[in-house]
């Protein structure tokens, strides 16, 4: 089990690399890391951090969704 969430973290940095690069697949790594994250959490009983990672799933999911919308309006604006 250590081993998998070794590879959550470096996921999770991952796509907050990608997001200094304005990569928008950020928050796809984000939502995925955080959903384990929460889950995790919650089987070791630490409820605080499961909350707050539950928080971070919900901000990546929307941050997926705005940012989605302003490509969309960027394209149509340039069209």
């Amino acid at each position: 089990m250590e081993n998998l969430m070794w590879l959550v973290t470096i996921a999770s940095i991952i796509g907050t690399i990608a997001n200094i690069y304005k990569r928008r697949w950020c928050f796809g790594v984000w939502a995925v890391t955080n959903a384990i994250w929460v889950g995790y959490d919650i089987w070791k009983g630490i409820l605080p951090q499961a909350a707050l990672m539950a928080v971070y799933f919900c901000l990546a999911i929307w941050g997926l969704f705005q940012w989605k919308s302003e490509t969309l309006l960027k394209v149509k604006v340039n069209d």
